[in-house]
């Protein structure tokens, strides 16, 4: 059977398409807390990082301009449709040390100790098996290189999320999240479970620190687009509103619509947000890994 095969298929189908076109919605929503985890690294003009599941090359572009030409950023991502706009990006920017791979690392290992750093936004919470993962990015850095990454806390404890969980789960059936460790958005929200991934994958120094804050979840759209952008986002919600009764849609709608007014300040739905921000350094003992 073929690892990560719906991951593949959503992000370089619907759930790719969709984020391109929402590019600078979840650019303006992720970009705080990416820039929390990024602080982790300790950036040299120079070095050469991997922007694990870089997406549209927001954080890609983010880190080329501190390493400098004289450094790289080699970005990947399993979704084709972003990374055609991450490389269009970076040829409008005029920069010239980047590269972008449509690899999977849980599947194909990058090449051996090749990078000083790893760094992800919110891109390692969707492998069948995260430390097969882990371990092919440890082998990916030179000895004592390092790692940094965001990841979410519980649905319970981001808004965004549960907000929509309940709805979905009264109206449609649908029980979200109850596997914790599945693949998803979610699937890293236990601490020990993020702590024994990255032990057995050969990381040393592992820390991770608890982030709580307010999010413009969604800026300058409407609260239908937003509803709309919600109900895209998910493969499993989408399939089962096309197969409901049209009454059912329309009172989904209305409650995620009234739900969401609630939290609507200034042109902006707002929603409280709790992450892990995780670093760690590459073991200098990669045999065995």
């Amino acid at each position: 059977m073929q690892q990560n095969k719906t991951q593949k298929k959503f992000w370089s189908g619907s759930g790719g398409e969709m984020w391109v076109k929402d590019q600078a919605v979840f650019d303006r929503r992720l970009q705080s807390l990416g820039n929390a985890a990024l602080q982790k690294i300790e950036f040299k003009t120079g070095m050469d990082i991997v922007d694990i599941g870089c997406g549209s090359g927001t954080t890609t572009l983010d880190i080329l301009a501190v390493v400098g030409e004289k450094g790289s950023v080699t970005g990947v991502d399993i979704s084709q449709p972003l990374l055609q706009l991450a490389a269009k990006r970076v040829e409008i920017s005029g920069l010239t040390s980047a590269r972008f791979l449509n690899q999977d690392v849980q599947t194909k290992p990058l090449d051996a100790s090749s990078f000083d750093a790893a760094f992800s936004r919110f891109g390692v919470m969707f492998f069948e098996d995260p430390t097969k993962a882990f371990v092919n990015i440890n082998q990916a850095l030179r000895s004592g290189g390092q790692l940094a990454f965001v990841c979410f806390q519980s649905p319970e404890r981001n808004l965004w999320a549960s907000l929509g969980q309940r709805v979905f789960e009264k109206h449609l059936g649908i029980k979200m999240y109850e596997d914790k460790r599945a693949p998803g958005p979610f699937a890293f929200q236990e601490k020990s479970y993020i702590s024994a991934i990255l032990e057995a994958a050969g990381f040393v120094d592992i820390a991770i620190e608890g982030v709580e804050k307010t999010v413009d979840w969604y800026s300058g759209i409407s609260i239908s687009q937003a509803v709309d952008n919600l109900l895209r986002a998910n493969p499993i919600i989408s399939e089962k509103l096309t197969a409901a009764v049209v009454s059912s849609r329309d009172l989904i709608r209305a409650k995620l619509e009234t739900s969401y007014a609630e939290y609507t300040s200034g042109g902006n739905i707002r929603f409280p947000a709790a992450v892990w921000i995780v670093s760690a350094i590459s073991s200098s003992k990669q045999d065995g890994l």
